[in-house]
């Protein structure tokens, strides 16, 4: 019998799939059945991944990884299972970091990748990138709890303040210069700058990109918000934050991932 999928549920395969490729990738790299056995059980205690698809998952891993397939696949998966069983009763020892890894399987590559480019941006800017306070993970980790485009908040956070790096965004710690007018009025301070993360993608998600892409707002003249009111008053800007965008896929694509 032929079994026609709702678009929904079409879209629901395709998001599993997907997962179960984020998670591989993110795995293929790890020689220690141990952190593999852990990585597996969390994303399980979170709802990523189901247990149907553990022997997939433990199959494609075993292709070419001396440690697993020294352990045995049916061997992971007993283990995966028991400290399950062992773990669910205990959601006290699923730690943020532990949730946001299994969330997103690319957030250590992620990490890695961000560091990387705001040093360079830093270095480039006479700054010294020992001296940059925004967290790269806290960057991350808002645009997944958001679903928020990390290229553009990267690319704001550059354009606006070199990462927090400029006088004035060390003094508000308003790093997209939500706030910070033309005139030198502060309308926002924060107590750190990670704490500007999430007004910065509300006042983005709330007021420019309603019924609009991403890709929409960096047209000419077009980052305005429900109000016809530009974000910044250079009027190259739209430009300027649409090239720095695309220069981070480019050179990091694990950041648009």
């Amino acid at each position: 019998m032929k079994v026609i999928l709702t678009e929904e549920q079409l879209r629901q395969v395709i998001q599993e799939q997907v997962i179960e490729e984020n998670i591989i990738s993110s795995l293929l790299g790890l020689n220690n059945p141990n952190k593999i056995i852990r990585k597996l059980v969390i994303a399980l205690l979170l709802g990523t991944i189901t247990f149907a698809a553990l022997p997939r998952i433990v199959d494609r891993l075993g292709q070419g990884n001396e440690a697993v397939e020294k352990v045995g696949e049916e061997n992971i998966i007993g283990k995966i299972k028991k400290l399950w069983q062992n773990m669910k009763d205990k959601d006290s020892q699923v730690t943020d970091r532990m949730r946001a890894d299994a969330v997103d399987p690319n957030l250590q590559e992620k990490v890695k990748a961000l560091k990387a480019y705001m040093e360079t941006a830093a270095k480039n800017q006479r700054y010294d990138p020992k001296t940059i306070q925004i967290s790269p993970e806290a960057m991350i980790r808002a645009c997944n709890q958001t679903n928020f485009d990390l290229p553009l908040l990267i690319a704001q956070a550059h354009l606006e303040s070199c990462f927090g790096l400029t006088p004035r965004a060390r003094r508000t710690n308003s790093v997209f210069s939500v706030g910070s007018y033309d005139n030198g009025k502060d309308a926002a301070t924060y107590r750190t700058q990670d704490d500007c993360i999430l007004p910065y993608i509300n006042l983005m998600k709330n007021n420019y990109l309603v019924d609009k892409t991403v890709n929409d707002i960096l047209q000419p003249g077009a980052f305005v918000n429900t109000k016809n009111m530009r974000y910044a008053s250079d009027k190259n800007y739209e430009g300027k934050v649409r090239s720095i965008r695309n220069k981070i896929i480019s050179k990091y694509p694990v950041l648009a991932s």
